[in-house]
């Protein structure tokens, strides 16, 4: 009987070593004799390498899990049913459980089971029967680590794809896919039109991950049709891991009339708090609001819980990273919709404003890792702002953090939060788009009304002479269509500024929602504000009417529509 055999990357094998003893056997079991099975299968190593039966196509991967408060291992065991049998039950003995057998039957037609308090050190051996026969079809064991040794092998999960995949920028014939898999080499991706069969479906080939950037890799996916649904799944090393339901929409093609939808937000990193018990709803809504992509402007995951600290290696951000991106509402979500995000102060330090210093590198590096490499390419060569197009709308998404001048100095034409470059590189697209829609995100708001009297300095009404430059060049160079999408306020609210520039601040979708400020009441420039509620943003665009138009709706975690304005190309012209 001929097998053979995928070997994975030396490094990876290391960490599975590290993490795992033991062996995984398969194949298929054979009378002889007065009934004894005789079990052809050869022992390999643990999950980094996996065997194939090519005559009866028997697959098996064992991974470990998750480490357990109690110091115990959940074990994450996998298999393909055999030929002829995908729709019958199979069963999973396991021994030793306590000095008793434990028994489980799965029915699903690619076989699992999650084996939960395996303990450290304890030898264990799983067998796959076909029940009603002696037939084995596979058998595997497994030593856990302890739950340092594992920690360190590849923390914080050693699932075959505990994060995403995450959907990531979109063109009109490309989407960006991230993947991240801890014992799994070689990716690829099959997709399919969201009208066909899975039968359809073509494969990209992906590559192997990257040991030096925590396990990831990024695919670009390229000759898709503008406008359209894709459905995706991820295959790491010919065995398809279990992740949430995944497609993406194709943007419209630049500059044609289009109708589309996108959401905003803003302030995510409070979203898996113990104290937070319900706020993964806005992102259950997101998912099921039937957009085509998504902004998240800033605060993903808090550099805050550093205490007093600065983190000094980049571990310490990517941590942070692997917990969000673990939470299983926001995988569901990032899965299911293109996204881009742009990171805030949260995601270096509060309030930061040190530009380059420490530990600015060590979030820039984790950044890079999780968000980078799926957003669209920056506006300059190792930046972070960007933009994209999307039918006859555009997009600059600006980094409010990386080049702005301290708290402390003066607020003057010398004083900016954008940076000479990134100035220059908005009104360059100010005046060289030809969008109807130019929409200019910032993650921190354009307003006065600041939350906190002692943070004003930190959004624009601390550099209110770079605003007015801004938004004075907006109406000099009579550049229509201006819409400006904020966030890190904590509470929602709408308002109009100088030449009738508005601005949707959709905040917050995941910290605890307080009330907004007392000088928002009867203020002139303020059209909404709300607190005490968790929100998201709803655009929808449609240039196929004239005059083309922009409908926004505040949407609350719970579905509730809490506020709706609509614009037109006319109520935006200067």
């Amino acid at each position: 009987m001929r097998r053979r055999r995928i070997v994975v990357g030396a490094i990876v094998i290391a960490v599975a070593a590290a993490a795992v003893g033991g062996g995984v056997a398969i194949g298929r079991a054979t009378r002889s004799g007065g009934g004894s099975r005789v079990f052809d299968a050869t022992p390999i190593p643990h999950s980094a390498v996996f065997a194939t039966d090519v005559q009866y196509e028997g697959r098996v991967l064992l991974t470990t899990s998750s480490c357990t408060g109690d110091g115990r291992f959940t074990g994450f065991f996998r298999w393909t049913q055999a030929p002829g049998t995908e729709k019958n039950p199979y069963q999973i003995l396991v021994t030793p459980w306590d000095d008793a057998l434990a028994l489980a039957t799965r029915t699903n037609a690619s076989g699992q089971a999650k084996i939960g308090g395996l303990v450290p050190g304890r030898e264990y051996t799983v067998t796959v029967y076909k029940p009603g026969t002696q037939d084995t079809w596979a058998v595997s064991t497994l030593t856990p680590p302890s739950c340092d040794d594992f920690q360190v092998a590849c923390p914080p999960s050693a699932d075959l794809m505990r994060m995403g995949p995450v959907t990531g920028a979109t063109t009109d014939t490309t989407a960006k896919i991230w993947l991240r898999t801890c014992y799994g080499s070689h990716l690829t991706i099959d997709y399919k039109k969201a009208t066909e069969p899975w039968t359809a479906a073509r494969r990209a080939t992906v590559g192997d991950v990257d040991a030096s950037r925590d396990y990831t890799v990024v695919a670009t996916i390229d000759g898709l049709e503008p406008a359209t649904r894709y459905d995706y799944r991820a295959i790491v090393d010919e065995v398809e891991p279990d992740h949430p339901d995944a497609h993406f929409w194709t943007k419209p093609r630049t500059g044609t009339p289009s109708k589309f939808r996108f959401l905003t937000s803003s302030d995510l990193h409070q979203i898996n708090a113990p104290t937070r018990s319900n706020s993964g709803d806005a992102l259950t809504q997101m998912r099921q609001a039937g957009a085509q992509f998504e902004i998240m402007l800033g605060d993903q995951v808090s550099g805050d819980d550093f205490g007093p600290f600065h983190p000094t290696v980049v571990e310490a951000y990517v941590r942070q990273y692997r917990d969000a991106w673990s939470y299983a509402p926001f995988r569901s979500l990032l899965a299911s919709i293109s996204t881009v995000m742009m990171w805030d102060d949260h995601d270096i330090l509060n309030d930061w404003a040190q530009k380059s210093a420490p530990p600015y590198p060590l979030a820039k590096e984790a950044f890079g890792i999780f968000v980078g490499g799926q957003n669209p390419p920056p506006v300059q060569a190792d930046g972070t702002y960007f933009t994209f197009d999307a039918g006859e709308a555009s997009f600059f998404v600006l980094d409010d953090r990386s080049f702005r001048d301290g708290k402390s100095v003066l607020d003057s034409a010398r004083k900016s939060m954008l940076g000479a470059q990134q100035k220059a590189d908005l009104k360059h697209w100010l005046t060289t788009s030809k969008a109807k829609f130019k929409f200019i995100t910032s993650g921190v708001e354009f307003h006065d009304h600041q939350t906190v009297p002692l943070k004003k300095n930190d959004a624009w009404e601390g550099f209110t002479t770079e605003r007015k430059e801004i938004f004075d060049f907006i109406h000099d160079q009579h550049v229509g269509g201006v819409i400006l999408i904020s966030g890190d306020s904590h509470w929602p609210g709408v308002f109009k500024h100088e030449y009738g520039i508005p601005e949707f601040q959709t905040s917050p979708v995941g910290v605890a929602p307080p009330q907004p400020p007392q000088g928002t009441v009867g203020a002139p420039d303020v059209i909404f504000a709300d607190g005490g509620k968790n929100v998201f943003g709803r655009f929808d665009v449609d240039t196929t009417v004239s005059p083309a138009r922009v409908d926004f709706t505040m949407v609350q975690s719970n579905g509730t529509e809490l506020f709706k304005m609509g614009l037109t190309e006319a109520d935006l012209a200067q």
